[in-house]
């Protein structure tokens, strides 16, 4: 999702509604103003990748988001 979004909730508010629900979602945010975001993805556990950026950014960017998913399952 992107950090901004039309509605009222923003993107980390999402992240922290999904987690409430589901840990075992892996959730990518994304903003062309990450560095605002960061501080207040990271309390939530999320991670933001600042646009623009490429096809291979984000697949990383995915995998990276799975792979933190998947090992705190495991934790």
């Amino acid at each position: 999702s992107d950090v901004m979004m039309p509605g009222g909730m923003n993107g980390v508010e999402l992240a922290r509604e999904i987690r409430a629900r589901r840990l075992d979602i892996p959730v990518l945010l994304t903003s062309g103003y990450a560095e605002a975001a960061k501080k207040a993805a990271a309390d939530e556990g999320v991670y933001v990748l600042a646009k623009p950026y490429r096809l291979e950014e984000l697949a990383l960017a995915i995998r990276d988001a799975m792979t933190s998913v998947a090992a705190n399952q495991m934790a």
